[in-house]
Formats: structure tokens, C-alpha cells, sequence
């Protein structure tokens, strides 16, 4: 096990890149535990990466990185009285308290008051026990990738409300030539058309498959495995990747593309990579997460890469 430090990488931002036996690895950088990169390696000897990152991203002091997990904390998006959008936790530097190689392993954590998770005008007494406790694990090997959050409510006098997800950017090769199956049985808020920031109304199940314009919806009590195909439109006996992405922890599920015309208003992401990409999280959303004094919230979401046919007849 070595010793958990973080280096300059060539923005000259804090991370650390830790490289499982097996091959794969994964970045994470200092500024909001933010991983960045997981790399599997691959049967020609080169390696895969699966998550997006942009590449005009903005390495720089609070500005939140375009791509790989961030994490989505205490406040979703705009669903509540707090800011910055997103929350805080993508933007704040956490402290490097574990790497373990051998293992895939890395454990970052995080400190914050539980006034930094209270609206505007509700004031908590500044006791140093009034604190917030956030431990996360990301464990990988050339197959998966878990990762977990452990919040804990260290106040003995408040209880604490947030939202969480796992802003997951997954990498692909054309937008028009994946699919997304397993959540055509589940009601969704569609973002695109509430006009309340924090609207709960429900949209009836209907398939996705495919995505060819800008989409945002958030699935509600989803309660089956998401799966992510790519190379769909191709012959049968072609290689195509399959992701399996679950959890058995976090009750809702984001997914999300700008699409074109949304796409060229981001100045930290190339016009036409919103086809690079798809953003599966999930998280506590629609019904925040209350903690209770001394207690401790835990949450989880895995992505497993599946063979396809193809590939076991090689």
C-alpha cells in the first residue's frame, strides 16, 4: 500500500492516477474527488477509456471539470435554496486518505459544516461537532467500477437533508448508434418539460432506446439495472459493448444529453461531443436523503463492462 499523496499533473492541478495489477487505472483529482479517467485494457494490449472527458474542460480553482463522476452534493441541479448549482462538493478539495494498488482502491473524504447544508436564515450554532463526515471509495479493476459515498450527520443537534448523485459521464462512440434499455417500466420527471425547478409531477413509462436530441429526465424509484449497448446498428457478429450499471442503494436515475443545439453553449466541451457521451446517475433526487443526528447515509451506484457474444468467440 503506498502512501496517499497528490502530484501535479500538466494543468497543474492535484490528482493521483492509481494502476491496478490487471491494467486498468483511474485519475482522480484533488478538487471535488473527481474522477476523471478509468482505462480498461483491451485484447489488441491498448487500453479503453469508458468515462468522458471533455477536452476543452477548465482545470481551474472551483470551476467544476467537464465529464468523468462529479459529485453531485448536497443539492441537485437546482432542486432546493442552496448554491452553487450541483452543490459544493464537486468544487471543494478533499483530503487523499487512501490508495491501495494492489486492491483498486482509493478513498478520498471531506468536511463540511451542516450550516453549508442549511437554506438561507436558518442559522446552526458553530460547535465543531456540527459537521458533516463524507467518505468516498472508488474500487475498480478491468471489469467494474464501484463507488460509494458514506455521509455522516456528526451534529448531535440537527438533523441534516441533502441530494447526492453520481453525475456519471459515460464515453461512447456515436450517440445514434447506442442504446439505453431497462427503464421503459419506470414513471420520470422529464426536466425538459416542468417549468417548476423542483417539479415531482410524473410523466407515464415509455421506452428510451435512443436518444437524438437533448434529454433530461429524472426515473423515480428505478428498480432494475440500466444497460448501455453501443455499436447497436451493427451485423449481429460484431463486437459491441454492453455496460451494466445498478445500484442497490440510491433510488433515483438521471440521465442526461444536451443534444446539438444545447451543446454549443457550453464553453468547456467541444460543439458536437455531446455524440461522446451519455450521463447515467444515479442518486437520492426526487425524495432527499434525512440523516439523523449521529447517523450515517450510504450510498453506491457499479458499472460492470459485459462481453458480447461477439467477443466470447474470440
Amino acid at each position: 500500500m503506498t502512501a496517499p499523496a497528490y502530484t501535479k499533473d500538466a494543468h497543474g492541478r492535484h490528482h493521483t492516477v492509481v494502476t491496478h495489477p490487471d491494467g486498468s487505472s483511474v485519475v482522480v483529482y484533488e478538487q471535488g474527488a473527481h474522477l476523471a479517467s478509468w482505462r480498461v485494457p483491451q485484447r489488441d494490449g491498448k487500453t479503453r477509456e469508458m468515462l468522458y472527458m471533455s477536452p476543452t474542460a477548465e482545470y481551474k480553482e472551483r470551476v467544476p471539470l467537464r465529464g468523468g463522476v462529479p459529485l453531485i452534493f448536497p443539492q441537485f441541479g437546482s432542486r432546493g435554496p442552496l448554491s452553487p448549482s450541483h452543490g459544493f462538493a464537486r468544487i471543494r478539495p478533499w483530503k487523499l486518505k487512501e490508495v491501495d494498488a494492489a486492491q483498486g482502491r482509493a478513498t478520498f473524504s471531506l468536511r463540511a459544516s451542516v450550516q453549508d447544508l442549511s437554506p438561507e436564515g436558518v442559522v446552526v450554532s458553530d460547535s465543531p461537532n456540527n459537521m458533516v463526515q463524507l467518505v468516498y471509495t472508488i474500487e475498480f479493476n478491468k471489469e467494474r467500477l464501484r463507488l460509494q459515498m458514506r455521509v455522516r450527520n456528526n451534529s448531535e443537534e440537527v438533523p441534516v437533508t441533502f441530494s447526492f448523485a453520481f453525475h456519471t459521464y459515460f464515453a461512447i462512440d456515436e450517440l445514434s448508434n447506442t442504446i439505453v434499455n431497462g427503464l421503459n417500466l419506470t414513471p420520470y420527471v422529464d426536466n425538459l418539460k416542468s417549468k417548476a425547478a423542483e417539479s415531482t409531477a410524473l410523466s407515464p413509462m415509455a421506452p428510451v432506446w435512443k436518444m437524438t436530441e437533448e434529454f433530461d429526465r429524472i426515473y423515480t424509484n428505478q428498480r432494475c439495472a440500466v444497460m448501455l449497448q453501443e455499436n447497436a446498428e451493427k451485423r449481429l457478429d460484431a463486437p459491441h459493448r454492453m455496460l451494466h450499471i445498478s445500484s442497490t442503494s440510491l433510488p433515483d436515475v438521471c440521465v442526461w444529453n444536451p443534444g446539438p443545439e444545447k451543446a454549443k453553449a457550453f464553453k468547456d466541451m467541444p460543439d458536437e461531443d455531446y455524440n461522446r457521451f451519455i450521463c447515467v446517475e444515479h442518486g437520492n433526487i426526487i425524495k432527499k436523503a434525512v440523516l439523523a443526528t449521529s447517523a450515517t447515509w450510504t450510498g453506491t451506484q457499479e458499472i460492470r463492462i459485459l462481453s458480447s457474444s461477439a467477443e466470447a468467440k474470440l
